[in-house]
């Protein structure tokens, strides 16, 4: 018997929601692809935005979903350059680029790069961003490919498939057209297979939370990946992610009982009230297996000023390495010889010759033994609003080695108790620290808060505190040992900081550097010396300084100039020792 009329009925009205599936997925598609606004409900009183296209952030005090109430003050915004955690309070409705006074929370992105989710977990507002996909037809051209491809084979099947089908029951019809429906169902699911057989790059997202003394870690997904007692064993865990990582650490202490190794593209993230305990020291530490055991001899001397460097070979260099350039010209320390050097980028290599990405600050000649060594740099390392406490002053305690990296952000951070050093940075380039708090750090013959070792560059120290007992709370030193030796830091800018309490110098370089120092907008207050340099060039302004033995320490060789700074209570104020040094438009106040 035919398909009759009840059948053909039915036969179209499966395909009529198979064509409405069909498109309601496109449409639904569409926003995420095309980076829409999406508006998601809450009190209606307080507005958000979140811009894709840069780091800015503006958020209300808390938001309402339902009968809940979230606290938005440590909000993470998971975005393609990592978590977020900066916000600006809004009053009343939403002020942002457009109108959103009746949005209520609006996630956007006007770059139209992607889509942000919200996940509220724990009384948190995850805002997580989902990248369009990177496949390499455009996930938009793909659906509209394939709604074609659909709207074709019910078409042709609706002009020859009724004629090949007259003669059959509607039961045997339907085995035709359900591997059709199947079919479709697929074409629903291709976009995603696309995505996932081109995987996108960038971060992945961690999130470390400790309850009762066991340690969860957990994926962006939701899965976990770890669960046990040992903390440095769920960090570890959380490092061992494919790629570069983001870890988020939930409220608590955590225990680092063992030194552990960092590696490139890494941010660790404090939610609240996140506490390293820092019983092994370093507690964390890029190790030095990125310098090369070997070096490479100059055939020619090179030059201050010069880009184009002649070795005596180019092989196991390529574009993009970076290499210590060094001589045999040195500098005495305590009974202890420090040799030059500084840190360069090969941007070309043209025979035996190649290119560095800056002119050299130094000359470096064959007759002194004028080398380079390689050294494979480590990239992209930050803490965020995280405690460090170690186990207490005069002790061989630290916190973070860093050795050959370049971009180091550590932001918000709070360091204390600790002896040797709380951060070191050695041959290291492009480096800040803001927003920090370090206290009683101290121990005699080291005890820095921030020690810059040989060949740094370009180190930004800005809007800290440094308190309680400190020796020197930013030092720049020389180090020896092995393939680290040599190189003397170049450009520190200390901008913005407040200064308490130093047994030493709070600011102090040692005759092993070549620093060009920037000491601007800082305080300080009952410090036996505020800054002490020796072989450094620097413009010291609009500093205050209180209380101490003495304000400012130059030793030769060195050009200064100290402006615009208030000196009150000082028992010495400036004590320039044979400096070229130019001192105009200081105040002073019962100062010697």
């Amino acid at each position: 018997m035919g398909i009759n009329g009840d059948s053909k009925r039915k036969e179209c009205i499966l395909i009529f929601i198979f064509l409405v599936a069909i498109f309601v997925k496109i449409t639904l598609h569409v926003p995420s692809v095309m980076g829409s606004p999406v508006y998601v409900t809450e009190d209606g009183s307080r507005g958000f935005n979140s811009y894709g296209s840069d780091n800015n952030v503006q958020v209300a005090q808390a938001l309402k979903f339902g009968t809940e109430t979230f606290d938005l003050e440590y909000m993470q915004l998971k975005s393609p350059s990592g978590y977020l955690t900066g916000y600006t309070p809004l009053s009343g409705a939403g002020v942002a680029v457009e109108d959103d006074s009746d949005a209520g929370l609006r996630f956007i992105d006007e770059a139209g790069k992607g889509l942000f989710l919200p996940l509220i977990t724990n009384r948190f507002c995850n805002l997580m961003f989902v990248n369009k996909s990177t496949s390499i037809i455009p996930s938009l051209v793909v659906h509209f490919l394939f709604f074609m491809f659909c709207v074709g084979i019910v078409v042709a099947y609706a002009n020859a498939g009724t004629h090949l089908l007259k003669n059959l029951s509607f039961r045997e019809a339907m085995k035709f057209l359900l591997p059709l429906l199947f079919a479709g169902f697929l074409c629903l699911l291709f976009p995603y297979l696309t995505e996932i057989y081109n995987p996108q790059g960038g971060l992945a997202y961690v999130q470390i939370s400790k309850d009762n003394g066991i340690v969860t870690v957990e994926n962006e997904k939701g899965f976990v990946i770890h669960s046990g007692s040992d903390d440095a064993d769920a960090i570890e865990a959380a490092l061992a992610e494919s790629g570069g990582v983001v870890i988020s650490f939930e409220k608590g202490h955590y225990d680092i009982d063992r030194t552990i190794r960092l590696k490139s593209d890494v941010s660790f993230v404090g939610n609240d009230e996140v506490v390293f305990d820092c019983i092994s020291s370093p507690a964390f530490n890029t190790g030095t297996g990125g310098y090369s055991s070997s070096t490479i001899s100059l055939s020619g001397d090179a030059n201050s000023g010069d880009t184009r460097i002649k070795l005596s070979s180019v092989s196991g260099l390529s574009v993009g390495d970076y290499v210590k350039i060094s001589d045999d010209f040195s500098v005495p320390f305590q009974k202890n010889d420090y040799k030059n050097g500084e840190l360069a980028e090969i941007v070309a290599i043209s025979g035996s010759r190649i290119t560095i990405d800056r002119p050299l600050y130094d000359d470096y000649t064959v007759a002194r033994n004028a080398q380079v060594r390689k050294i494979s740099m480590f990239n992209d390392i930050s803490f965020e609003n995280i405690d460090f406490v170690g186990y207490g002053m005069d002790t061989s305690s630290t916190a973070i080695y860093f050795y050959g990296v370049t971009n180091i952000m550590i932001s918000n951070c709070e360091f204390s108790d600790f002896g040797n050093r709380a951060v070191s940075f050695w041959d290291c380039l492009e480096c800040t620290v803001e927003g920090c708090t370090f206290k009683r750090v101290f121990k005699d013959g080291t005890g820095y808060g921030i020690a810059i070792t040989n060949a740094c560059d370009n180190i930004i120290i800005r809007d800290n505190s440094f308190l309680e007992k400190g020796r020197h709370y930013i030092a720049v030193v020389a180090g020896q040992g092995g393939v680290t030796t040599d190189g003397f830091t170049r450009h520190v800018d200390v901008t913005n900081n407040l200064f308490r309490d130093c047994a030493d110098e709070a600011i102090n370089s040692h005759p092993t550097s070549a620093a060009v120092f920037t000491v601007a907008d800082n305080e300080f207050y009952d410090c036996r010396k505020g800054v002490e340099f020796s072989n450094s060039d620097s413009v010291i302004t609009n500093n205050t300084f209180v209380r101490c033995a003495n304000g400012v320490a130059l030793f030769d060789p060195g050009n200064h100039i100290i402006e615009g700074n208030s000196f009150r209570g000082n028992r010495i104020s400036i004590i320039p020792h044979n400096t070229n040094s130019v001192t105009r438009d200081n105040s002073f106040e019962d100062s010697g």
